[in-house]
């Protein structure tokens, strides 16, 4: 019978190196040079990127340098007097229609009936005319639109008691100016 060589304790890296054979040797070698080879060519494609990176952005800045002129040179083809006649229409529809008139609805009451309104967008303005039984209901008329937190700066402009009318009512105009925020 033959001899058994039986060890129980873990073998060291030295014991595991120097039972090594020739074919290990040549397979890790090939690994080794392998790895070097892979890190060599990542190497030359990282610079190959950086310098097509950098022409790139070369191309990107003369490009941006021929477009820049040609956007700085275009005219308009609107006079000025069409700019300005579309800046007044457009602060025309971003009035705040619907607080403006629930502001002015909220404070009219049945004794009084309002003619016409007319908003000036540029001064945050609307000017109304409006017509009262009394002057009593005019006057509260006003007093109940100052108290309307979206209004401000509320006046009476113009007032008259029609004579040719039965029964005699009150034409008046006002002025209010609109709060963009709420006090």
């Amino acid at each position: 019978m033959r001899a058994m060589q039986v060890n129980f304790a873990p073998r060291s890296a030295t014991q595991v190196i120097a039972s090594m054979q020739p074919r290990h040797w040549l397979l890790a070698g090939i690994g080794f040079v392998l790895c070097l080879g892979g890190i060599v060519a990542m190497q030359n494609l990282t610079t190959q990127q950086a310098a097509r990176q950098a022409e790139l952005e070369k191309v990107l800045a003369q490009a941006a340098a021929r477009s820049a002129p040609a956007a700085q040179t275009k005219k308009s083809s609107l006079t000025d007097a069409q700019i300005s006649a579309v800046n007044r229409a457009i602060q025309q529809l971003n009035l705040p229609w619907s607080r403006l008139l629930t502001a002015i609805e909220r404070a009219t009451p049945a004794n009084v009936a309002l003619l016409e309104l007319t908003p000036d967008a540029k001064r945050h303005l609307v000017k109304g005319v409006a017509e009262a039984k009394t002057i009593n209901a005019m006057l509260a008329y006003i007093k109940r639109l100052k108290q309307q937190p979206f209004m401000g700066n509320v006046i009476l402009t113009r007032h008259e008691i029609s004579d040719k009318d039965a029964n005699r009512p009150v034409r008046f105009e006002f002025e209010a100016e609109w709060r963009e925020t709420l006090p």
